[in-house]
């Protein structure tokens, strides 16, 4: 004697069963990824986005500064709202424990760290450049590596236009 299969109506009710007993394992995966690892406790994390990275890349350093999970799950959930390529670069200060819409908003609109920079009047060019270079962590550049300026100016140079 063969067994015959269960009834259809039994095969959904199984489903139904592990549907069910899975909910709470798949809320609490997706919960915690989307609240943003760690408890909040204040801590705010110092992060720079250079220009031209991709919301791949970003996904990847926010990883790396244990503000996010997965990077995979973050980037999927950036294309899926449509702003891969809006996000901003620049310097961000960003709450440990921080949501992936809160993490999105910030990336979104923006809104960089700022501080204050004082440039005290009488200043050389090459005294100023040091300041900004110390103040955004770049190297100056030297006036032999930026573009020439033009000195001479058209204006009587003998050739006119008829």
């Amino acid at each position: 004697m063969t067994r015959a299969p269960p009834p259809p109506r039994t095969r959904r009710g199984l489903l139904a069963a592990a549907l069910v007993a899975a909910a709470p394992v798949v809320y609490g995966f997706l919960s915690t990824e989307f609240r943003g690892p760690g408890i909040p406790d204040g801590s705010v994390i110092d992060i720079r986005v250079p220009a031209g990275f991709s919301s791949r890349q970003i996904a990847r350093l926010l990883e790396a500064e244990e503000l996010i999970f997965h990077a995979r799950i973050f980037d999927t959930y950036v294309r899926l709202r449509g702003a891969a390529r809006v996000l901003k670069a620049g310097r961000y200060e960003i709450p440990r424990g921080a949501s992936y819409a809160y993490l999105l908003k910030v990336l979104r609109d923006g809104a960089v760290a700022t501080t204050p920079l004082t440039i005290p009047e009488g200043l050389r060019v090459e005294a100023v450049a040091e300041r900004i270079a110390e103040y955004t962590g770049e190297a100056p550049r030297s006036r032999a590596t930026s573009s020439p300026r033009r000195t001479a100016s058209r204006k009587g140079s003998g050739s006119r236009r008829s």
